[in-house]
């Protein structure tokens, strides 16, 4: 995400946090990079941009962890003499059960000695120590804050937040609202004024879960106040977010290249529908070429992409699956996807968290199945049992004719007794 970094002229408070349980479960890897994250972090300190983990979905808290850290012990025998290490929460790993950590490939082999494989851990959630936390705390402004809708991101933070409060000139304290409900695919405090901010600076203050910390600083001030964005001015963040069983997107990025796949419900009551995928201004650079486009056509402006229907004809009923595959150098941030349709326009999710259309089209079919389906099963049946009982006859057939003169070939005679020879 491409967004202002700003940093706080008050240095965090040092209070301890009181001790968190432990937890135990499985620990396995999965990236050399921190990029990319659910989190949405434009920005990791210190050891955190190696040392970083994923949490898993149960214990993810709607992005509330985000920045965290967690101090990770190996349990089992093969590592258990090995010391501890302390990672940086900066993603979600969605198929994780309780308990389970995916580390950076560099944290996995500090902790265990070993290749990624899987092993037994114990870890707790630690205050981030000065390794990962540099100076004051700091705030990231999302790009498109205007004054009508300001997200921002705390980070370098060594306890985790719990509140982010806004007060403009001339006006009270206003808590943002969290992540949790928001409505944005990463860690953001929110907040929307109908009547829009007005100019001057502002002051931000932070409170940690404990209860105990509270950091304040001032931040210049943003756009002055101007008319309300139009929702059809293609920027993500500003906009609602699009119902999942609506329209979903998956961004998938391997060795040299990505796919960013996209699903749409019937996209053929929609044949003017656009997808419009933002990269951030650092990693635009990254995307070498496009190719290979499928369910749709695209065309590319600057960092945007734009997906649309293909022309030449209408699209498909029922769920659509379009999307392109590119080549890239590094890993690929996307700052905003958004869907457009004459209606209006909308904030695509993330499949991670939801259900793909795929899995809701298969949902919807659990209600039994249809009559059609009945009847070609029941005659497929009865044609394979009549080709079985055939083929049992012309055997017994061509047994008993006259040795030298063979009889009626099946397929069964080629499988059993190959080769065969017939006069």
């Amino acid at each position: 995400m491409v967004m202002r970094r700003l940093h706080s002229a008050v240095a965090l408070l040092a209070v301890g946090l009181a001790p968190t349980d432990g937890f135990s479960g499985d620990v396995t890897a999965y990236s050399d990079k921190w990029q990319g994250g659910n989190c949405g972090f434009n920005s990791v300190g210190g050891d955190g941009q190696s040392y970083f983990a994923a949490l898993n979905a149960p214990q993810w808290g709607n992005k509330m962890q985000c920045g965290r850290c967690a101090r990770v012990a190996c349990v089992s025998p093969a590592c258990a003499s090995r010391p501890a290490i302390i990672v940086a929460i900066t993603d979600q790993c969605p198929e994780c059960k309780t308990g389970d950590l995916d580390l950076s490939i560099q944290s996995f082999k500090a902790l265990t000695g070993h290749d990624p494989a899987r092993y037994k851990i114990d870890w707790q959630f630690v205050e981030c120590p000065v390794e990962f936390v540099k100076g004051s705390l700091e705030f990231d402004v999302k790009e498109g804050s205007n004054a009508f809708w300001w997200a921002l991101q705390p980070r370098n933070f060594a306890q985790p937040i719990r509140s982010v409060e806004l007060k403009a000139q001339g006006r009270d304290w206003v808590t943002l609202v969290d992540p949790t409900t928001n409505g944005i695919d990463a860690f953001f405090f929110l907040d929307q004024d109908k009547g829009g901010l007005p100019g001057g600076p502002c002051q931000i203050r932070t409170t940690s879960t404990s209860g105990e910390l509270t950091a304040t600083t001032t931040l210049p001030p943003i756009t002055p106040s101007s008319p309300r964005p139009s929702p059809s001015s293609g920027y993500g963040g500003g906009l609602p977010h699009c119902n999942p069983s609506t329209v979903s997107y998956e961004l998938k990025q391997g060795q040299g290249g990505f796919a960013l796949q996209v699903y749409i419900t019937e996209a053929s009551n929609n044949d003017s529908w656009t997808v419009d995928a933002t990269a951030s201004a650092v990693t635009t650079s990254y995307i070498t070429g496009i190719y290979e486009p499928w369910n749709c056509e695209w065309s590319r402006t600057n960092a945007t992409l734009h997906l649309k229907p293909v022309s030449s004809r209408r699209s498909f009923g029922g769920p659509n699956h379009v999307g392109v595959l590119g080549n890239t150098t590094d890993v690929l941030i996307l700052t905003s996807i958004t869907f457009s349709t004459p209606s209006g326009a909308c904030s695509i999710p993330s499949v991670v968290g939801t259900s793909p259309i795929g899995f809701a089209a298969a949902e919807m079919s659990e209600e039994g199945p249809s009559a059609g389906a009945i009847v070609g099963v029941s005659a497929a049946t009865i044609g394979l049992v009549a080709a079985v009982v055939m083929v049992i006859r012309v055997r017994r057939q061509a047994k008993a004719n006259t040795p030298g003169f063979g009889g009626m070939l099946t397929p069964i005679d080629f499988a059993v007794s190959t080769p065969v020879a017939v006069l």
